[in-house]
């Protein structure tokens, strides 16, 4: 290529960045806008004590609390809560969270950057690099990464695993090995972003089969680093989640569940890639995992089209091969297999992994552009450029629909009702959302979550602490108990459940009722501050009270 011809080349390529660049950024605009609090926001911020005082006290909490962290619980993720806990120091807050959404959408365009950038060394070519970037950085499903505050981790999860890619190709390309000393010490810091980024050394073997081409036995001698944080991730990563009580062992499921759920999953996410309508940042799973239920039937079927199809092309192309096995590898954490929360499939989970899907589109591209035949190279470009437009167009418009639905934590709630009218948990957090400004509203989804599930606890606290809200006690009391008797749930505090019950009693004057609650209360939690002041308090009433009874009635008579 001469000087002429490199220059214009290098103009193109700056030209597309800052073009794509644009398009994302008004795609995403109305996510700076948006006030939605979503599953976890309140846990990770706006009621996380070591978020809301920020300082050098908070951060080293987060990065030394490695086995019980105790603002949020099981996960260790000191990077991302530190990335929050900067965002508040700056003015963040629930009724403003627009610092929160900059700093997200700042890192989305990052990662779609940096996807043009793997993409680029991957081929040496702009045209696929700038395709797979943009059509990246603009699909939907990409949206609940970018809005919802508690997904910060997954944000930057993705970044500095794509620059452990970057430096990983850099190490491929020059063989020096500063570049992969860089690459290991990103690999360390997406890990301490988010635990699913465990994955990245299995991934990095697939790019050295395609499109690296470098396979061999060397290969895994020098992913050796990687593997010894891989082995200190999963232990920190099982054993802090073991002690919040939320991990479910693959082994402890059927031999037939596990393939029919990890059908259920490949196929769920590579229909949402392809056709990303009806999106919503909570799918409930409709059933049991089971072939006659109709959406794992289709998950299973698209599976096996799938499995044939790469046999097919293997022989002429390595792309969809990786790509599929990339996307695969990389979402096998969040797939249920080892369980770490009550969700099966997330839009969030596909951020990085789809990454692999776009690898055999970029591949596409290229050899579309440069190999094929039949049409001059300026109609193959102009061609291209129109199908990519085309594709953009129709991620632009549904991203920003999505979008338009994050503007309140209420519409949000009542837009994935529309999807999933009989979902327990989100009536109940619709519940949550409107318990200040609509009581009878907020009581009536409450209600509507317990008679879809009888034992959802959770559901029969909160409408208990409404009712106490409203002066409603004995309703609220009611539902307390019930709460208490229902199955027991290990993500629910039930210590709180008795305290409530207590505070309930004492308002109605009720004290023999409120110190066997609040002595309950203690049992469960001893370092419950709240509960033992309310105990000493009432039993020193209780003292008074029979001292006062006996001095009242004087000494007794004579027989």
């Amino acid at each position: 290529m001469g000087h002429k011809a490199y220059t214009k080349a290098v103009w193109i390529f700056a030209a597309g960045v800052v073009c794509i660049s644009a398009i994302i950024l008004v795609a995403y605009r109305p996510a700076l806008k948006a006030g939605a609090i979503f599953f976890g926001d309140n846990e990770y911020v706006f009621q996380n004590p070591l978020v809301t005082q920020p300082g050098l006290t908070s951060a080293r909490r987060f990065f030394t609390e490695i086995l019980a962290p105790s603002s949020v619980r099981g996960y260790y993720h000191p990077l991302a809560m530190t990335s929050l806990m900067g965002d508040y120091a700056l003015g963040g807050r629930a009724d403003n969270l627009t610092v929160f959404h900059l700093t997200s959408l700042c890192l989305h365009l990052a990662n779609s950057l940096l996807v043009v950038l793997v993409v680029f060394l991957f081929f040496g070519r702009f045209w696929p690099a700038l395709a797979a970037g943009l059509l990246f950085g603009l699909h939907p499903v990409n949206a609940d990464s970018v809005v919802w505050i508690a997904e910060r981790k997954t944000l930057l999860a993705s970044f500095f695993s794509l620059w452990s890619v970057v430096s990983y190709s850099a190490f491929v390309k020059s063989n020096k090995k500063k570049f992969i000393v860089l690459s290991v010490m990103a690999y360390v810091l997406a890990l301490l972003s988010k635990p699913t980024s465990v994955m990245l050394p299995f991934l990095l073997l697939l790019l050295d089969f395609w499109p690296l081409k470098r396979i061999n036995k060397s290969r895994l001698i020098e992913k050796i680093p990687y593997f010894v944080f891989f082995v200190l991730a999963v232990v920190v990563t099982f054993l802090s989640q073991n002690q919040a009580g939320k991990v479910s062992l693959m082994f402890g499921q059927s031999l037939t569940r596990i393939p029919l759920l990890l059908c259920y999953c490949f196929g769920f996410y590579l229909t949402k890639a392809v056709c990303p309508f009806n999106l919503s940042a909570y799918y409930p799973l409709a059933g049991p995992v089971t072939i006659s239920q109709p959406l794992v039937l289709w998950s299973v079927l698209v599976t096996v089209v799938f499995v044939v199809l790469m046999l097919l092309t293997i022989r002429k192309t390595r792309a969809l091969v990786v790509g599929v096995l990339f996307f695969s590898v990389a979402i096998l954490p969040t797939t249920g297999v080892l369980t770490f929360t009550d969700v099966v499939v997330a839009n969030r989970f596909m951020y990085l992994p789809i990454l692999g899907l776009l690898l055999p589109v970029a591949a596409l591209v290229d050899w579309f552009v440069n190999t094929c035949q039949g049409f001059s190279g300026s109609v193959r470009k102009v061609v291209t450029i129109v199908i990519v437009l085309m594709l953009a167009c129709f991620e632009f418009g549904l991203t920003r629909t999505y979008l338009s639905h994050w503007g309140n934590t209420e519409s949000l709630y009542k837009y994935m009702l529309t999807s999933f009218p009989r979902s327990a948990v989100l009536h109940n957090n619709l519940g949550n959302a409107l318990r200040f400004s609509d009581a009878d509203e907020a009581i009536e989804h409450y209600k509507m979550a317990i008679s879809l599930e009888s034992n959802y606890v959770r559901a029969y606290n909160n409408v208990a602490n409404l009712y106490t809200n409203i002066g409603q006690v004995d309703k609220a009391i009611e539902f307390y108990r019930k709460a208490l008797i229902a199955r027991p749930d290990p993500t629910v505090r039930y210590y709180a459940i008795h305290y409530n019950l207590g505070m309930a009693y004492l308002s109605k004057d009720d004290l023999t009722q409120a110190v066997g609650c609040f002595k309950k209360t203690v049992e469960l939690r001893p370092d419950f501050t709240a509960a033992h002041e309310q105990l000493t308090r009432l039993l020193e009433r209780q003292k008074l009270q029979q001292i006062n009874e006996g001095a009242s009635r004087g000494p007794e008579s004579d027989i």
